[in-house]
C-alpha cells in the first residue's frame, strides 16, 4: 500500500515521552563543556589481562567516583527553591545511560551505581551488563522512570519538578550525582548533550594505543571550568595508575587462584 502522501500523525511512545520531559527541565541549565585527549596505554595493558574485559564506561565511573573523593564538587547540585542552594550529597552517584527495548521501540534508559569509587571494577561491569542485558522492569531504575511517563502531563511535570528543585537528596540517589554514555563504539563523539542535573560525562572511540576524547558538560552553578579540567586530569591518573593497578591485581588473583584448584585436582586425583 503506498503512504499517504499528506503524511501521518505517530503515537507519542513512552521513550519519546521521557525525553521530552528531560529536556523541559533543562532549558534552564547553564551548562559548559571542557574536553581533553586521554591516553591510556596502562589501561589498555591492563585490560587486556582481564577476562571477561571490564567495561569502558566502568572505568571511566569508577574514575570520576575517585576523582570527586578529592574535588566535592563533583558531588554538588544546585536545588533552586525555597531559594537557591547548594546541596553536597556524601558520596557519588553514577546514572548510567543504556539503550532499551520497550514495547517495540528502541529507547533511553537510566539506572544508577552508588558510590562507584568504593565498588569493584568487577561488579560496576556486572551492574551495567545487568542494565544492558535483565528484563527492562527488573530494574528499578528504568522500572521508576517507565511509571513516570505513564502520569498524566501536569504529574509527570511536577514529580521531575519536584525531584530536581526541592530535594538535593532524593535527586542524587534517583538520578545520580553525575550522568555516564558513550556512542564511542559507533566511532561517534557526543558533543554538548543536554540535561537537567550537574554533569554528563561521554568520551569518543578508543584508539588502539589507548588514545580517546573525553568530554565533561556540567552545571556551571556548581562547578568552574579549573574544577572541571582538574577533573579530567585527576581522572586519567588514577586510570593509568590505582585502575590500570587493581585489574592486573585481580588477574593475578584470577590465575592464581585457577592454579590452586588445578593443585587441589591433581591431588584428589592421586588419592584416587
Amino acid at each position: 500500500m503506498a503512504e499517504d502522501p499528506r503524511g501521518k500523525y505517530l503515537r507519542v511512545t513512552p521513550g519519546r515521552v521521557l525525553i521530552n520531559e528531560i529536556m523541559r527541565h533543562s532549558r534552564d541549565v547553564p551548562l559548559i563543556v571542557v574536553e581533553r585527549q586521554f591516553r591510556l596505554p596502562e589501561v589498555m595493558a591492563a585490560r587486556r589481562l582481564v577476562e571477561p574485559n571490564t567495561s569502558w564506561v566502568a572505568l571511566f565511573a569508577k574514575a570520576y567516583g575517585v576523582a570527586g573523593l578529592r574535588i566535592p564538587n563533583l558531588r554538588w547540585c544546585w536545588v533552586r527553591l525555597p531559594w537557591g542552594r547548594i546541596y553536597e550529597h556524601p558520596y557519588s552517584e553514577c546514572a548510567v545511560i543504556v539503550e532499551r527495548e520497550y514495547e517495540g521501540e528502541m529507547c533511553v534508559l537510566t539506572s544508577s551505581i552508588r558510590s562507584p569509587e568504593d565498588t569493584s571494577l568487577a561488579d560496576i561491569t556486572n551492574h551495567i551488563r545487568r542494565f544492558r542485558d535483565d528484563p527492562v522492569l527488573s530494574v528499578s531504575g528504568f522500572l521508576l522512570l517507565i511509571r513516570l511517563v505513564r502520569l498524566p502531563g501536569f504529574m509527570r511535570w511536577l514529580m521531575l519538578w519536584w525531584y530536581l528543585s526541592w530535594t538535593g537528596r532524593k535527586r542524587s540517589k534517583r538520578f545520580g550525582t553525575f550522568t555516564i554514555s558513550s556512542l564511542g563504539n559507533y566511532g561517534v563523539d557526543l558533543i554538548t548533550p543536554i540535561m537537567p542535573l550537574s554533569a554528563y560525562l561521554t568520551f569518543g572511540p578508543i584508539s588502539e594505543d589507548g588514545t580517546v576524547t573525553v568530554r565533561l558538560i556540567f552545571d556551571h552553578r556548581v562547578m568552574d571550568g579549573r574544577h572541571a579540567a582538574k577533573t579530567l586530569v585527576e581522572m586519567e591518573t588514577i586510570m593509568n595508575g590505582q585502575l590500570a593497578t587493581e585489574m592486573r591485581e585481580a588477574a593475578k588473583s584470577k590465575a592464581e587462584k585457577e592454579l590452586e584448584n588445578r593443585n587441589m585436582a591433581t591431588a584428589e586425583f592421586r588419592k584416587i
